[in-house]
């Protein structure tokens, strides 16, 4: 029972909105300048299968801290290195310099700010123009045991000068603390239009939650909760699954931490912990699959794949990938990974290559995942890190999930026990029970990226209607039943499992 009622606490969206493309143009680049095996490509995902590209006349270089936007069309505005906003002529943005003013900016920004997951662009609510560049800050980069010191905003006006955009204010402080050396991400809030921001500090189990709304950034709250991390947390990743439920944060002396997330509070809660399957002080990335199921963890020479939705998560433990030896003249190994707009995980080598691994069907269970390495050729060598990009499309939650989205008394959520579905996990056929003294209009059901995928209106003094599911991806879906005229709805939460 404990385990359904989380299930009903998930965020799948009651609509779809509009797709916005921001995440739609990557940049990986390293010793620009050198000969034209090196410098910036640019990945784009405008067509049906992404391509990547040499970029020339610039000598801008990308290391560890890598964000890029576009606009809701796709058509590339701006990149950062965590040292400078590059614009779509591949020149420093108006005021665009002198991001990260300070210690490691004169030391390192000839090739890109080092902290991993350093940087990321969110827009501001309500606004087609302004969005806000968060990006951590460090004094002195060790080699080991290292933090970041603050985490700084920029706001950046993207139509500004006939779409080359101005950096309006910059190197605002939010957070000043000692925090994690990356492991940097970002959620939409419940209501759509908001965000989220989640940052570790560094040596506790502590976390900084930032508020983003219309009138800007500021901080919330911290939280202390889970596993307390050991103080080198330079060599991981965190991410949140594209559903905004979990919360995932992945280190290599300290290990896997996972959270589920209330998106409307700002809350982690239901936290559980997996010991490193390897030996300690590997880099690692992490990912989660389109339909927020699958885990998956990289680890130098192995990608584990941890079913999210399992009753014991550790113990789903599936290796999907070992290393085959390939070298780009560096070893291709595995490191750092992200969702891309066309649904498949690409995963960085951690070394100076000019390849990239590929999950191919990242919801599938397994190595049907389609795991297949140095699968996406460069034209040039780049250095470590893929963009750090939020998921952009995450509808508003659906009603009922928190207090604010509550609908009002002329449209109250009714008491689940006026729909019944079974079983549940289900995998061929679906049974809806509808309460004898209640009139259903209209059943809907949604699957976790908040598409319809069914809809019907029950006929007259029908009470049990069966749904043939055997041809539908495994994951979460939401029932939604309206009563009466439209007058009450009901909310269900159903597991697929085949």
């Amino acid at each position: 029972m404990r385990y359904l009622l989380l299930l009903l606490m998930s965020f799948l969206p009651l609509t779809l909105l509009t797709q916005v493309k921001y995440d739609y143009n990557w940049f990986v680049a390293t010793n620009s300048g050198v000969n034209q095996d090196y410098g910036l490509t640019r990945i784009s995902f405008t067509e049906s299968t992404p391509f990547a590209e040499k970029v020339f006349g610039n000598n801008i270089d990308l290391d560890m801290s890598n964000s890029s936007w576009s606009d809701s069309l796709g058509e590339f505005r701006y990149f950062t290195n965590g040292c400078v906003i590059v614009n779509s002529k591949y020149e420093i943005m108006e005021n665009g310099d002198s991001i990260n003013i300070g210690g490691d900016h004169d030391v390192y920004c000839p090739y890109g700010y080092l902290i991993p997951q350093g940087t990321i662009i969110l827009p501001k609510a309500g606004s087609d123009t302004v969005q806000y560049l968060f990006h951590l800050w460090s004094d002195d980069f060790p080699v080991w045991g290292t933090a970041a010191l603050k985490l700084y905003f920029t706001e950046i006006n993207s139509n500004h000068n006939s779409g080359l955009g101005k950096v309006i204010q910059k190197n605002l402080i939010l957070i000043d603390d000692t925090l994690s050396f990356g492991q940097f991400t970002a959620v939409k809030h419940a209501n759509g239009k908001d965000w989220w921001l989640v940052m570790p500090e560094n040596s506790n189990n502590g976390y900084y939650i930032v508020h983003l709304d219309e009138d800007g950034p500021a901080l919330d709250h911290q939280q202390y909760i889970g596993t307390v991390q050991d103080g080198r947390d330079w060599g991981g990743q965190a991410v949140f699954s594209p559903d905004g439920r979990f919360y995932v944060r992945a280190e290599g002396h300290s290990g896997i931490e996972i959270f589920e997330f209330d998106r409307c509070r700002g809350k982690l809660y239901n936290n559980r912990h997996i010991d490193l399957p390897f030996e300690e002080g590997r880099l690692l990335g992490v990912a989660i699959s389109g339909n927020s199921r699958y885990l998956y963890v990289s680890a130098g020479t192995v990608l584990i794949q941890y079913d999210l939705l399992a009753a014991d998560i550790e113990a789903s433990a599936h290796t999907v990938g070992e290393y085959d030896g390939f070298q780009s003249w560096l070893p291709t190994t595995f490191y750092m990974m992200q969702i891309g707009p066309d649904g498949k995980i690409y995963m960085t080598t951690g070394n100076g290559t000019n390849v990239m691994h590929v999950i191919r069907q990242p919801d599938l269970s397994g190595i049907a995942c389609q795991f297949e390495q140095h699968a996406f050729q460069l034209p040039r060598y780049y250095s470590f890190a893929p963009p750090n990009f939020p998921n952009y499309n995450l509808a508003p939650a659906p009603y009922g999930y928190c207090d604010s989205l509550l609908l009002d008394a002329k449209n109250p959520l009714v008491d689940i026990e006026n729909i019944k579905i079974y079983p549940n996990p289900a995998q061929d056929v679906l049974t809806v029970e509808l309460r004898e003294d209640k009139t259903c209009m209209q059943i809907t059901l949604m699957n976790a990226l908040g598409q319809t995928v069914h809809q019907f209106q029950p006929r007259v003094g029908e009470k049990s209607i069966l749904i043939p599911i055997s041809n539908w991806p495994e994951g979460l879906y939401h029932i939604i039943a309206k009563f009466e005229n439209n007058q009450q709805i009901a909310n269900k939460v159903l597991i697929l499992s085949h």
